[in-house]
């Protein structure tokens, strides 16, 4: 999966002071789930994790285009009818 970076800098460029750390979490989980899916792709054994994190990452870049259109944010919550008990945990480590 690619990046579309113009869709990143579009909603940010719209983002206001109340949005701007949503914005930035959806920003991120964009990046870190099409990174993921990029490294799962290689591996059959995981393509289930790789379709999920792809999908995740097709989520994010939804929202972020849709805001930067309408500048309103819609619920960041990944639809549960989706992927039913799914959770993606950001980790950083410093």
């Amino acid at each position: 999966m690619t990046i579309n970076e113009g869709v990143i800098r579009r909603a940010l460029q719209k983002a206001d002071a109340v949005d701007r750390d949503d914005i930035l979490t959806a920003v991120e989980a964009y990046r870190t789930c099409a990174a993921a899916a990029r490294k799962l792709a290689g591996n059959p054994a995981l393509r289930s994790q790789c379709q999920q994190v792809l999908e995740c990452a097709v989520f994010c870049e939804k929202k972020l285009a849709a805001y930067a259109v309408s500048g309103r944010l819609a619920a960041l919550q990944f639809p549960e009818a989706v992927l039913p008990g799914a959770h993606i945990v950001l980790s950083i480590e410093w």
